[in-house]
């Protein structure tokens, strides 16, 4: 009940009104409710009451006497129509399995008494389930229960959970592991793969919506993205007739929301969803922008720069959304945001900003320029923690890899405080599936992959599209002029030991249907979670050590790849193995991974040598 008085909107349909408080503190108290539900579009109820496995509707009117006393008549008519846009509305939700008064609509009136000031009316409060004065003070003094007004009219519902994720998907969280040519129109499939949003954190976060600008804060796996996509589906449910845009700096984002988007809530048409090159080259299209093809592929970012100078200038009505969001800021620069707001509303607007600098692994970045979310005016900034995707020991060794580097970066720039890196609370319990392990060479490194593959599969009983094998680079130059091609070494072990695997690409999500392990370097897998993730060949990544007395360019280089690491190692969910050749002496970055203050809190295998 807590969480539900922690909505704090600016929007009327979100709002909590006194009702609704008082409410929630007597008569609805200890009782199973889902505040602000729009379970048809444009219409929307203060709560959802589950009863005796039944699904009840409340709307509290905040209607005064002297509203009442002039346009009464036209407030009922207003009701009667509205129940009869819902009943034909779920009638085509639910299809075959609808049936009259499956799900029941009550109106509270707590200001108006009606039997005493509007006899003439009394006949149609029974018609319309309606709650006037006299019956709202016996319910919140408690004289009478619940069951007095519900009466037991609603029809008993079986797997109810599968009603309430038509009325309030934006309430639920999807299992990671449905695939949507197999599970997008099987109910059966379905079962056990969306969890109710209310078993891992407070649904009162997504009711909480401000106009103006907020930005939203915290690690990976802490919820920022569900939380964003919810309610961006939230709003366009009760907007009906406003558009919103949701925008990404990667392909595989985009791909991955694009696609819960058609899972969770198909009919919504009126949520774009686009990368900031796709946003751009869109407008150029739309708009007869210039574009050097010649240029676009020796230089991008001129042309992509030109692009966006065009658009300010050449499109003279920009306002065409009421909401916008922005996962990833911390690829985005200033310039773009800007260019991106000019495209709200100019009042009552909704942006939403989501960032985490930690997993900013763009070889552009600058840790010592003024970060672009100071930069920014923003009204509210919220702040995540709640680690909602990995077991509590990758968590833990997680958060002593974030100690460590922030040590780290305060030790390069002298800092008297530092937030880089932020640690998360685990929500999960532990899975002892957290392994380092040490290999002489790269012949060594392969042998072991394999066998933590086989380890998966074989003895946890994980199926190969649990698994991901993740690395820095497809390839890599060396300085003596060579190339090693680890991509094709690793494909060439698993097709020799009948392994099945995909590539990652950016058309891949969560949702992919998964015919073998994937295998992807970490650019590629932004976007996505496994169960099991094998992080291996470490070695490949180019700046291993710095000094203070370093170049700005060279520590900056050190960050990015310290990011990537981060990156990689929450991508996994229940079970992460790291395989290296380098040891603390060598590598800065391994000294990051292992230093820990209490090893018997993990579990870390050392000096493992899988070929025997």
């Amino acid at each position: 009940m807590k969480s539900m008085m922690r909505i704090h909107s600016d929007l009327d349909a979100l709002r909590l009104k006194d009702a609704e408080i008082l409410a929630l503190k007597t008569f609805l108290r200890g009782e199973t409710v889902i505040p602000k539900v729009t379970p048809i579009e444009g219409i929307n109820y203060d709560f959802l009451l589950l009863r005796n496995n039944k699904i009840y509707l409340f709307k509290f009117m905040e209607t005064n006497n002297d509203i009442f006393s002039i346009l009464g008549d036209e407030i009922l008519e207003v009701i009667e129509e509205e129940r009869e846009d819902v009943e034909k509305g779920l009638r085509y939700l639910f299809g075959d399995r609808y049936q009259k008064n499956m799900i029941e609509v009550f109106y509270f009136f707590p200001y108006i008494d009606f039997k005493n000031d509007y006899p003439s009316f009394v006949e149609r409060l029974n018609k319309n389930n309606i709650i006037d004065t006299g019956l709202w003070k016996k319910l919140i003094n408690l004289d009478i229960s619940m069951d007095f007004i519900l009466k037991g009219e609603a029809k008993k519902l079986d797997n109810i959970s599968s009603y309430l994720f038509r009325l309030c998907p934006e309430y639920f969280v999807v299992g990671s592991d449905i695939r949507l040519n197999t599970c997008i129109k099987d109910e059966i499939k379905l079962e056990g793969k969306r969890v109710f949003l209310k078993e891992f954190k407070p649904i009162a976060d997504i009711a909480s919506i401000k106009y103006g600008d907020t930005l939203v804060v915290g690690p990976s796996c802490t919820g920022k993205t569900s939380t964003m996509i919810s309610k961006a589906m939230k709003l366009a449910r009760i907007y009906p007739h406003h558009n919103f845009l949701i925008i990404t700096h990667s392909k595989e984002l985009r791909n991955y929301i694009r696609d819960y988007f058609r899972f969770v809530d198909p009919e919504i048409k009126n949520v774009e969803i686009q990368s900031i090159s796709s946003f751009v080259f869109n407008l150029a299209k739309r708009y007869n922008l210039i574009i050097d093809h010649d240029t676009l592929k020796k230089d991008y970012d001129k042309i992509f720069t030109n692009l966006v100078k065009q658009a300010r200038n050449v499109i003279s009505d920009k306002r065409s959304f009421k909401g916008i969001f922005v996962d990833e800021l911390e690829f985005f620069s200033e310039e773009n945001i800007e260019f991106i707001k000019e495209f709200l509303y100019e009042t009552k607007y909704i942006f939403t900003a989501n960032y985490c600098k930690a997993l900013n692994i763009n070889p552009k970045f600058d840790i010592f320029k003024e970060d672009i979310s100071e930069k920014l005016d923003f009204d509210y900034v919220e702040e995540y923690n709640k680690n909602y995707r990995q077991s509590k020991e990758i968590v833990e060794f997680v958060n002593e890899y974030v100690k460590n580097a922030n040590d780290k970066i305060m030790a390069l720039k002298d800092f008297e405080e530092l937030k880089y890196f932020c640690e998360s609370k685990p929500t999960k319990r532990k899975s002892k599936g957290l392994s380092i392990i040490r290999v002489s060479d790269l012949d060594d490194q392969m042998s072991s992959i394999l066998w933590e593959v086989n380890h998966y599969i074989n003895d946890v009983g994980l199926k190969p599209e649990d698994i991901m094998i993740l690395y820095p680079y497809n390839r890599k130059k060396l300085k003596n002029g060579k190339t090693i091609y680890f991509q094709y070494m690793l494909r060439k072990e698993l097709e020799d030991s009948n392994i099945p695997y995909i590539i990652a690409s950016d058309e891949i999500t969560s949702f992919t249907d998964r015919q073998g392990i994937t295998i992807s370097n970490i650019f590629s897998a932004r976007s996505v979670e496994y169960k099991a993730v094998i992080v291996c060949e470490l070695e490949m990544l180019f700046n291993q050590k710095v000094e203070k007395t370093d170049s700005a360019y060279m520590i900056n280089d050190f960050l990015t790849e310290v990011n990537k690491v981060y990156l990689a190692i929450t991508r996994a969910k229940s079970y992460l193995s790291i395989i290296t050749s380098n040891n603390e002496e060598s590598s800065e970055i391994i000294r990051l991974l292992v230093d820990l203050p209490d090893e018997s809190k993990i579990t870390v295998e050392r000096h493992v040598d899988k070929k025997e």
